[in-house]
């Protein structure tokens, strides 16, 4: 069974907030990405150490389709979801189709148009999640 390995580059951080892109293994970008600042993995303030992670789909209360990003050290519940700006995110990855302010915050738009082309790549299947961080 081959598993296949999004990679998500991270190009900008600020204390506003991480900024990158995903795609395919060595491929074009397809989507954006909006992570919390680093603060050292914190549980709910940080965005995860950049590493290889085993994603898989699911659910959460608030989202229908979450895809959890499994074995992040020191961390429970990090997911890639839909969301906007830093208040829908608790360390969590963000997704859009463009970087844009939203009521005066650093933000992705376009979210949910964004997670649906991440599940159009991957399908229902679990996939590597390789993260690159070149801030």
């Amino acid at each position: 069974m081959v598993i296949i390995t999004i990679e998500l580059t991270r190009i900008k951080s600020t204390d506003n907030g991480t900024f990158g892109f995903l795609s395919k293994e060595y491929g074009d970008p397809f989507c954006l990405t909006y992570e919390l600042p680093w603060h050292d993995n914190k549980t709910n303030v940080s965005c995860i150490p950049a590493k290889r992670y085993m994603c898989i789909l699911g659910e959460n209360s608030n989202y229908k389709e979450v895809f959890h990003v499994h074995r992040v050290p020191g961390r429970e519940n990090v997911q890639i979801h839909i969301g906007n700006t830093a208040k829908d995110t608790q360390g969590c990855i963000l997704v859009g189709s463009e970087f844009e302010p939203l009521g005066g915050y650093s933000a992705v738009q376009s979210s949910k148009r964004a997670f649906n082309e991440l599940r159009e790549i991957v399908g229902d299947k679990a996939f590597w999640l390789k993260i690159i961080d070149k801030t």
